[in-house]
């Protein structure tokens, strides 16, 4: 299960020092359902995505680059390309931030319980939340880029 929360940033925060630097390329098989394939750091990871904003059903698992690389040829389209801090917050929690194709930045903080989400106090440089907005779930975002209905 993923529990998370988003936000719209304008930049990385100042001020704080990540402990993990990355950048991801992400291609969407299905956005009904979301299935997606997620290249960083030399791994292949395919996800599966139920529906839900703040909690939603996850499954992932590596897959060979030979099968990745032939599921990129057949889905045909570009990726979506993240640069992605992570910072460490208080209570072990981590901020993930990502400048998604040089056009705009959102933040997420993954939970253990809806309760803990939902209890979480934002950072006043977090900007808009945009948990329930479907229009920034990546899968909406990369069928948009794609020209994709």
């Amino acid at each position: 299960m993923e529990i998370e929360r988003k936000w719209l940033i304008d930049a990385f925060p100042e001020g704080l020092t990540p402990c993990e630097e990355k950048v991801t390329y992400s291609w969407y098989i299905s956005t009904a359902p979301v299935v997606r394939l997620r290249h960083s750091r030399g791994r292949y990871i395919l996800t599966f995505k139920g529906e839900g904003h703040l909690s939603r059903e996850e499954i992932e698992s590596e897959i060979p680059e030979s099968f990745a690389k032939e599921i990129i040829r057949f889905v045909g389209k570009e990726p979506i390309v993240k640069t992605m801090k992570v910072y460490d917050l208080e209570g072990g929690l981590k901020l993930e931030c990502s400048a998604v194709d040089d056009t705009f930045m959102y933040a997420e903080v993954e939970f253990d319980s809806e309760d803990e989400a939902n209890g979480f106090e934002a950072p006043s440089y977090l900007g808009k939340e945009v948990t329930y907005d479907p229009q920034m779930k990546m899968n909406n975002y990369w069928k948009q880029k794609n020209g994709i209905k």
